[in-house]
């Protein structure tokens, strides 16, 4: 919760547009980037984190060690959408078969 909480008073200290901007790109490079401590310690991205991190578990389950294309196509239009500038996501909400059909992963 206290993630949550700084990722607000994180996005509330970035005013302008040109700030914003910049500061949506740099998440996304985070994000694109991969795991490590940079990502997991940035509470601008924590609640689609927590979401990603679901959608990967599930993935495990239904397909094992092989990384489906559409968990890699999630992961895409998740870095898209931070760059433009979103920041609420809801992909934990997600179906079990979301996970293996294309058809299910809208975000």
């Amino acid at each position: 919760m206290l993630r949550y909480q700084l990722a607000a008073i994180t996005r509330a200290r970035n005013g302008s547009p040109e700030a914003r901007a910049a500061r949506s790109k740099e998440l996304a490079d985070l994000w694109r980037a991969g795991a490590s401590l940079a990502l997991y310690g940035e509470p601008e991205l924590a609640a689609v984190i927590d979401g990603f991190a679901v959608a990967d578990r599930q993935a495990a389950i239904l397909h094992g060690d092989q990384i489906p294309t559409e968990l890699m196509g999630l992961h895409r239009s998740i870095a898209a959408r931070i760059e433009a500038g979103e920041r609420s996501f809801e992909v934990s909400t997600m179906p079990l078969a979301a996970v293996h059909r294309s058809s299910d992963i809208e975000l």
